[in-house]
């Protein structure tokens, strides 16, 4: 994927604090996501490939994601903070993980749907 700064979309990431198991303030994020949709992720997922989104980024925006994060992608955070961030549309599915010279990201959709 190109990562172009034209290409960037804004997003919101909640880090999870793993001491009181709350979601601390979103932190606003611009990066490069796409749908998982090729051939080998619908090997590797099946009919659920849909659910996930991947995030292409720099390795200076890889401590911004954890297993368990929770991230407003498609919506937008509430105006007072949730502290268990339950309108979030997507969750970090895994940590990131370098390819090449980027980081990537994978988000699993919360809904389901």
């Amino acid at each position: 994927m190109i990562n172009l700064l034209r290409n960037k979309r804004k997003i919101y990431v909640c880090a999870l604090d793993k001491t009181s198991k709350s979601y601390k303030e979103p932190i606003e994020l611009h990066e490069n996501y796409q749908v998982t949709n090729s051939i080998v992720d619908e090997e590797v997922f099946g009919l659920d490939a849909y659910l996930y989104l991947r995030i292409k980024t720099t390795p200076n925006h890889k401590d911004y994601y954890h297993l368990g994060d929770r991230v407003y992608v498609d919506v937008e955070p509430p105006q007072t903070h949730d502290i268990m961030c339950s309108t979030a549309d997507y969750q970090v599915y895994k940590d990131p993980v370098l390819s090449l010279n980027e980081y990537e990201v994978l988000l699993k959709r919360r809904s389901g749907k």
